[in-house]
């Protein structure tokens, strides 16, 4: 299963190698991407495989559009300097917090910071309290590390544009898979607006205990 599994994530990335000019790391302030996240919750023993489309001005706002394998929507997330928003529609729940909040890695299960998701996606090293990281030859960073949560991002990339980056911590490991990016979307006010839908139940960090 493991084997076809990989497979199926080598057949997705070559299906949009052939889309898009290959972009250089750093050389973009915006960007979409098409991508598909394996994520392993290691205490609660399951897996959850998910695409995840991205929008994103560089360290200014990201929109994260989560959906399953099935195709059904599971959550629409907000980052700016703000804070981040997150509808969760399953739960039925609307999120919000700041960016060093915490319970943004227990509520989309992803195990780092609001912050760091802009580096990841622009391939940048990871800075804060914390973080220490390697360089590639590129100079591009090659791993980062956050010592006291015990959290490592690494990313793998490939000539052609894509890259996988791989995060490990103690309670979650993902595999996030990136197709080449798209520097050219039109940037539309609505797109990064996130509003709480009609009859959800708005969780904050004042009520929200990890």
């Amino acid at each position: 299963m493991k084997k076809i599994i990989l497979f199926c994530f080598g057949m997705w990335i070559l299906s949009g190698c052939q889309t898009q000019p290959v972009q250089k790391s750093g050389t973009f302030q915006k960007a979409k991407w098409e991508t598909v996240a394996q994520i392993n919750e290691i205490k609660r023993n399951k897996s959850h495989r998910v695409s995840i489309d991205i929008l994103a001005v560089k360290n200014e706002k990201m929109r994260m559009e989560v959906t399953a394998t099935l195709g059904y929507q599971v959550a629409s997330v907000l980052i700016n300097r703000d804070g981040f928003k997150a509808a969760i529609y399953p739960q039925k729940k609307f999120y919000q917090g700041s960016l060093g909040d915490r319970s943004f890695a227990e509520v989309l299960r992803v195990p780092v910071s609001p912050r760091a998701l802009f580096s990841i996606a622009f391939d940048e090293m990871i800075t804060g309290p914390g973080w220490s990281c390697e360089k590639d030859m590129d100079a591009s960073p090659k791993k980062c590390f956050h010592s006291n949560a015990q959290i490592e991002v690494e990313w793998q990339k490939k000539t052609d544009g894509t890259k996988l980056v791989k995060i490990i911590s103690p309670k979650v490991e993902m595999n996030w898979f990136f197709k080449n990016p798209n520097p050219t979307f039109e940037e539309k006010p609505e797109l990064f607006s996130l509003n709480v839908p009609q009859g959800y139940q708005i969780i904050s960090p004042g009520n929200h205990s990890l």
